[in-house]
This record gives structure tokens, sequence and C-alpha cells, in this order.
């Protein structure tokens, strides 16, 4: 019977992983012992608990991108040309309507002014739609003006609402050093030769995986079926408010930015639902400045007591019997052990350690076409006030999803293709999941 959460005739390539590693099915028995469960499929009915996580792989073994699934295969299209090496320096605005564009050849400096007949599709993402929408005018007026730029639509909420997922990583030392144990042979030559030449020959092994094929969505630690203890960063959740990524590798960065692996296994823990809001500003009016990019990571004290309380679940799941006779030394953090570490100790370190998951957005959000001042486009992903005029990308999600914005940004795309073609909406459906069924 087909799964109903799983579809099969789609262009972008998904599997889950299936590297052999000894160090993922320990990763699993280490779920169930912790009561953190398992999941047969994070994607499924049961988004919960310690997995194999999906790649976006093809059959062969190569990466299937946003432009292997969709990009390319539209390329063999008479009414499709692909120019790169350009810098679109502006929208061609005409009053309060979009007619077209205005680019940069980067290697000639020519300038060209390409027309539209219809509509303009802005989706250079949360960083650049935002640069180039106030770049041409629309924007809050008083930051427009500020940069001498003639305002053609007032709309304060360009560039705000900038979200990210901060992530830590913590990590162990191996007990075990052979290649079915940990990945670090593969900084050895004669490795990557053998591991380059398993994948020419059939897309298989180390270089057909991105190698975080385990992870898991939990609570964070005082969380239980979406119920928080008193004491903690919010009252109640509806899903699960921690993502886990789990490599069977001690992999380090050196001052010089040099990588080493090392015998081990580490974990990345990623906060899923911000409370810190960013904003994207220009720097200048000219298009070859980079914009300001201000993510205010733990401005909010709720995004560090979340992520805290992330490694420690962690930390409570690399601790299980499963993972003894494989589990050595602590090596991040390696100041103290960080079962026994005080709170203030732990959120220093996750403050001074953390990093980000490159997953921006929110900064052309979707709303509300009347008494919403933050909105930037509307359901039909048009620019609310100026006609011709659309933006699809990460940055008009109002919130951040709780996973990986790959395949949902490339799912608003082909939701935006629906709408500019004028193609019949589909029925609403509301899936079930296991957290319905929960008292």
């Amino acid at each position: 019977m087909p799964d109903p959460h799983r579809g099969s005739t789609g262009r972008l390539h998904v599997a889950q992983g299936n590297l052999d590693n000894i160090l993922y099915d320990v990763l699993l028995d280490a779920g169930t012992e912790s009561g953190q469960g398992t999941s047969q499929d994070l994607n499924g009915y049961k988004p919960e608990g310690i997995a194999r996580l999906d790649r976006t792989t093809s059959p062969d073994g190569r990466r299937c991108s946003s432009a292997d699934a969709h990009l390319i295969p539209a390329l063999a299209r008479d009414n499709l040309e692909l120019i790169t090496s350009t810098t679109v320096h502006r929208l061609e605005m005409q009053g309060k309507t979009c007619i077209g564009i205005r680019a940069e050849h980067n290697q000639t400096q020519a300038i060209s002014v390409v027309k539209a007949r219809k509509s303009v599709v802005v989706c250079a993402g949360a960083i650049k739609s935002p640069q180039l929408l106030m770049l041409s005018g629309i924007g809050d007026r008083d930051e427009l003006k500020e940069h001498g730029i003639d305002v053609h639509h007032h709309l304060p909420g360009v560039g705000k609402n900038l979200q990210d997922h901060a992530c830590v990583v913590t990590a162990y030392h191996s007990t075990k050093a052979t290649v079915h144990h940990s990945l670090n042979h593969l900084s050895q030559p004669h490795h990557k030769l053998a591991t380059g030449a398993q994948w020419l020959l059939d897309g298989s092994g180390a270089a057909g995986s991105n190698i975080w094929e385990g992870g898991g969505l939990v609570y964070g630690k005082g969380y239980k079926s979406g119920q928080q203890q008193q004491g903690s960063a919010q009252t109640t959740l509806d899903a699960p408010n921690v993502q886990y990524h789990f490599c069977p590798v001690f992999s380090h960065y050196d001052q010089h930015n040099a990588l080493s692996l090392f015998p081990g296994f580490q974990m990345q823990i990623d906060q899923l639902r911000p409370f810190s809001r960013g904003s994207v500003a220009l720097r200048s009016n000219n298009p070859h400045d980079a914009p300001k990019s201000q993510f205010n990571y733990f401005q909010d004290p709720r995004d560090v007591v979340e992520l805290v309380e992330g490694l420690e679940r962690a930390t409570e799941l690399l601790h299980q019997p499963a993972f003894d006779k494989y589990r050595g030394p602590c090596g991040l953090p390696d100041e103290f052990d960080p079962r026994t570490a005080s709170t203030k100790e732990l959120e220093q370190w996750v403050t001074h350690n953390s990093g980000t998951d490159y997953h921006p957005c929110g900064t052309c959000r979707m709303g509300q076409e009347e008494g919403d001042e933050g909105a930037v486009v509307n359901a039909e992903l048009e620019v609310i006030g100026v006609d011709g005029l659309h933006v699809v990308d990460a940055s008009v999600m109002p919130n951040i999803v709780s996973g990986n914005l790959n395949a949902p940004v490339q799912m608003i795309a082909m939701k935006a293709a629906d709408l500019l073609l004028g193609k019949e909406r589909l029925v609403p459906e509301r899936l079930k999941y296991h957290f319905d069924e929960e008292v």
C-alpha cells in the first residue's frame, strides 16, 4: 500500500542514507535505550526519534541539486535562456509596475535592459532578494533615502524578519580506529583513491554519501511528548524543536582552517525554531557591494536555553550503553564534561562555539495585504503594492521550517509555477502524524 506521506513522481531524488558503518546502527540502539525513540522515516508518519536521514542523491551516487532536478531539464526548451556571469543592478520600474531588469555582464561590463511581457520573478535568496528590491526603490522609505535611492514603493518589511538555524557540535574520540568504526581513514591517500574508484564504479561508498546519514528530531531536555517541565523556555511544543546530524568521524579545523580527521564520531545539534530575528540592510546603493546581514543569533535568551537543552539531550544519547565500547574521551567540549558542567558553563560554551546551518530565510515574508506592515508578498507570492513582480525563494517564509530548507524551497517554487501558469489549485490535504494520536 503506498505511503501517503511519500510521493514517487517528483524530480528531486530522495533516498535514505545507506552507508555501511556500525556507528549508525549503534546510534539507533542508543535512541531506544535513551527513550528518545526511533523512526523509520522522519519525513513520514513519525517525524520524531533517531533515524537514518534522507539525502538528495540520485541512484548513481551523485548529489541531486535543484539545478539537476529542475533547471537542466528545462534548458532543452526553446523559450528558456540561461545567462550566467551577470549582476542584476536593479529592477526597472514604471511607477509601481515592474517592467524588467537592468543587468551588467561581469566580463564585459556591458549593461543590458531586459523587458518583461508579464512579470519578473526574483529568486535571489534571503540575502540578495531584499537587497535587489531595496536597490530598486522598494523598501523602507527612510532607509532608501539614506542611500540616495528614489522610492517607488514604501514597503518597510523588506529585509526584516531574517531567521536561521544555529547549531553546535559535540564530538568524541573513539576506542575503535578501524575502517568499519570511523571514517578518519578517508584522509589517507590510498583510501581516498579506493573510495573514488568505488564511486566511479557504481556510485556507492563514502564518496556517494554526505556522511551525516544518522540523526533525529527530538524535544530538548525537559520536554516530553510536547509538554515541558516548569522553568524551561516554553510551556508546550507541537513538535520536536531539536534536530541531530550524526557523523562517524571526528573532524576538526585548526587555526589555519586545515581539516583533520580523527577516529571518533560527532553530533551536530540544531535549534529548529529560533526566537531571535535579524535583518538585511543596504551597505550602499552599489549593487556590487554586499548587503549588511545582521542575524542577531541568541539575541533572544530562549535560543541559548534551547540549544543547551539540545546539547544535554545529545550528550545523554551518546552516553547510552550502546556507545560504551566505542566512546572515548570527549573532544568537544574539551574544557569540561558536559554531563557535569553547570548551566552557565554550557551556555557560555554554546554561545562561543556555535555555528550556522546556512538556512537564511524570512526577509520578504508572506503575509496579509491589509493590516500587516511587515508583509512583503501575498499568498500569490506577488510583491504587495507592486504590479508585475513576484518573489520566489526562502525569503518568503514567515517562519523558518523545522528542518532543512532545500526541499521546502523547491516546493515553494513548484507552487509558484502553478500560480503563474494559472493551474487549478489542489484540494488541501492534512495527513495524520503520530502527534495527532497522543493524549
